[in-house]
């Protein structure tokens, strides 16, 4: 019967039940960086602003995590080489991996200029 025990302890350690480890905060903004600069058209621009607190979404979804970004980047450069800078608010979607699956850009709000609807 020890045996028996002893088997089904080591299946439990070999074999893990497949629960996703959770994503922490410092790997989804490495996964939101990796990201934008890959989709930016000047993606050596990107400089990063601020960030939000890692929000968790416990009952699924279409997304897992959320993380707000505030970022700074060049848009384009004119005939004389001047940078055209943009800032840009967002707010991204993670699925359990870290990997970005969508994002939303926040606008100010018209009633309340510098301030925005979203909060973490």
């Amino acid at each position: 019967m020890r045996w028996l025990t002893a088997l089904i302890l080591l299946a439990i350690f070999l074999f893990p039940t497949g629960a996703a480890a959770e994503l922490s905060e410092s790997q989804a903004k490495q996964m939101v960086s990796e990201y934008l600069q890959g989709s930016i058209k000047h993606g050596d621009t990107y400089e990063d602003i601020s960030w939000s607190k890692l929000v968790k979404h416990p009952h699924g979804g279409a997304y897992d995590y959320s993380i707000r970004h505030k970022y700074r980047f060049v848009h384009s450069y004119d005939d004389k080489g001047a940078a055209t800078h943009g800032v840009c608010d967002q707010v991204f979607h993670l699925d359990y991996e870290g990997n970005v699956i969508g994002g939303e850009t926040l606008k100010p709000d018209t009633r309340h200029p510098g301030k925005t609807r979203w909060r973490p």
